[in-house]
């Protein structure tokens, strides 16, 4: 689970108490396969002007890694949306 170095924003009156992390986790549920699908988007339209490859190349990773987290990507979403048509099925 990736943590995030920067405090997050808090709503004023807010029922969330103050503090100096946030946590966000994607879980592998058939409920986010749209989210996943936006996910795989963003990620494609980044990747095809190369936005940021240069950060992941910079700390040793290969750009062949990036296409193989893709194609993993893909694979959970195929995978959920397998599972959500044997749940509709049943």
């Amino acid at each position: 689970m990736p943590v995030n170095l920067k405090k997050p924003k808090i709503a004023p009156n807010g029922m969330i108490a103050p503090t100096n992390t946030s946590i966000f986790a994607l879980a592998n549920t058939t409920a986010i396969e749209q989210d996943y699908q936006e996910l795989c988007h963003q990620f494609d339209t980044l990747v095809s002007k190369r936005a940021f490859v240069h950060w992941f190349t910079q700390d040793g990773m290969e750009v062949d890694q990036l296409t193989e987290a893709r194609s993993d990507l893909q694979s959970i979403r195929v995978d959920l949306r397998e599972a959500l048509r044997d749940q509709d099925t049943e």
